[in-house]
């Protein structure tokens, strides 16, 4: 059809267990420039262990995975409701497919899959790459801390529908 957007290049569905290591795998590759930023490759992202992403995705309430048609996994985020708001969590885009709306269409996947009242997030407060999507996505900066890693970290809120 004449004037139709083409469709994305991948699926955003939920992640199960046998996702982890894979996931493990991208978040890794996602967050290889983050330590390059830093000059420091000791950051939690590269880091975590296969225990610690099962505790993240045992405690999230929703973890998504962006599949390409051949099945790979180019894309993942968490969210988590507690009270009146949802947390979302490793936001992260395999760095090919970074620049091309999959963070955004993964950030609007968890809000419409666990709508709340307020939405909160974080990212180094450096990122301005996250930062400049978060804000052209409603939200905005409501506190910058210490991270405890030699970087502040930028907390974001954005009200949500319900």
């Amino acid at each position: 059809m004449e004037g139709r957007a083409p469709s994305p290049p991948w699926r955003i569905i939920p992640a199960g267990r046998a996702d982890l290591g894979e996931i493990l795998a991208l978040q890794r590759r996602a967050f290889y420039a983050e330590a390059v930023a830093l000059g420091n490759f000791a950051i939690s992202p590269l880091t975590q262990d296969e225990a610690g992403v099962l505790s993240d995705f045992l405690q999230a309430t929703l973890t998504l995975k962006a599949v390409t048609p051949e099945g790979a996994i180019v894309g993942s985020a968490r969210g988590l409701r507690e009270g009146d708001a949802t947390h979302v969590r490793k936001l992260i885009v395999d760095p090919p497919f970074q620049g091309r709306g999959l963070g955004a269409a993964l950030l609007s996947a968890i809000e419409e899959a666990l709508p709340a009242p307020l939405f909160k997030l974080f990212t180094r407060q450096g990122n301005e790459k996250a930062l400049s999507l978060y804000q052209k996505r409603g939200y905005r900066i409501v506190a910058v801390k210490p991270s405890g890693e030699n970087f502040n970290f930028a907390f974001l809120e954005k009200k949500g529908p319900a």
